[in-house]
């Protein structure tokens, strides 16, 4: 089975080739990253950014559809998409502007053959729940996260991810949940949503935000030496950096990004029974086990109705730490035959 899959990210484009053999892993080949053109770096907004990210992907794409005439194209994309194809917003990719924009259909005119548009986080699901795949979780429920330029989740329960007729559901990275001096500014415009102080650019700035409210604490700290003393030079490289060199002022940052995040959690198991999460996304991986054993942390700190200790220790894993889980996922989606739900 071969597919031509993309991943559309708020910072990378990313194409391949899925290949897989009956009872094998899928693999990728030929794959290009590139970044792409959205709000955080182009000129442009509105409809001209629209115009110019599809100028990109239709030059992206290129050589794989002409390579590859009948291959099946599928599309992983960074905001909610309804099941007609119709997204609602790309705060990540397009900011505020951009709303109700019929991707899909533009997709097919543009690319004249059938294509499949699902959100990423949708695609990144099919990884660890499609039972063909070296993934396998045996079918349990599940919530999958991915802490990135943003934070996005999707639930897989009853052997489906869970969403709404418009194609809404898991956008937690939308949820307010600071009321307080740590609402700080999300990209979609709003104030205190998870994504704003649990994404990779969330803790930056939450980094940022506590560095200016304890100005003693962060002058001794790693990463004040990383950012020269500089407040405005902190950023999720240095953070990294200094997590890994053990530095208490940045663990606080995470700990305190954490605490968000584990709210969203703990909404999910005490209202749908989840109680297994998996975490991938760029600053999630470049954090590692420093992330989980502290994420881990703030886990036992909370109240878990119904549930022991050793459910408690199992409660979050590591998805693998790679960048290929929605181009892998969109792959086994298609060749396990699914329709689009």
């Amino acid at each position: 089975m071969k597919a031509i899959v993309v991943d559309i990210g708020g910072t990378n484009l990313r194409v391949a080739l899925f290949e897989q053999e009956q009872g094998q892993p899928g693999q990728l080949k030929q794959v290009k990253r590139e970044k792409v053109c959205s709000f955080a770096v182009s000129q442009v907004k509105g409809q001209a950014l629209y115009r110019a990210f599809l100028s990109q992907l239709e030059a992206c794409l290129h050589p794989y559809l002409s390579q590859y005439p009948d291959c099946p194209l599928a599309i992983a994309f960074p905001g909610p998409v309804s099941p007609s194809g119709v997204v609602s917003c790309a705060p990540t990719l397009w900011g505020e502007e951009l709303r109700q924009v019929d991707f899909l259909d533009d997709c097919k005119n543009l690319f004249r053959r059938h294509v499949v548009l699902m959100n990423d986080i949708s695609a990144a699901v099919w990884r660890y729940a499609d039972h063909g795949s070296h993934e396998n979780t045996s079918g349990n429920d599940f919530c999958l996260f991915t802490i990135s330029s943003g934070v996005g989740n999707k639930v897989f329960s009853g052997g489906k991810v869970l969403l709404n007729d418009q194609g809404q559901g898991g956008e937690l990275g939308h949820c307010q949940l600071a009321f307080d001096e740590y609402a700080l500014r999300c990209d979609c415009g709003g104030y205190g949503h998870l994504g704003a102080l649990a994404s990779g650019r969330g803790i930056e700035q939450l980094g940022r935000h506590m560095a200016s409210k304890a100005p003693a604490q962060f002058s001794s700290s790693a990463l004040a030496r990383l950012c020269g003393g500089d407040i405005d030079r902190i950023d999720t490289r240095k953070l990294v950096s200094a997590l890994h060199q053990g530095d208490e002022f940045c663990h606080q940052v995470l700990s305190r990004s954490q605490h968000y995040l584990v709210q969203a959690m703990s909404h999910l198991y005490h209202s749908i029974g989840i109680k297994r999460f998996i975490f991938i996304g760029g600053f999630c991986c470049a954090v590692g086990l420093v992330y989980l054993e502290s994420l881990k942390r703030v886990v036992r700190q909370f109240s878990w109705l119904g549930l022991g200790g050793e459910d408690i220790e199992s409660m979050c894993r590591l998805g693998a730490s790679d960048d290929d889980h929605s181009l892998l996922g969109l792959g086994y989606y298609l060749s396990g035959g699914r329709q689009h739900g």
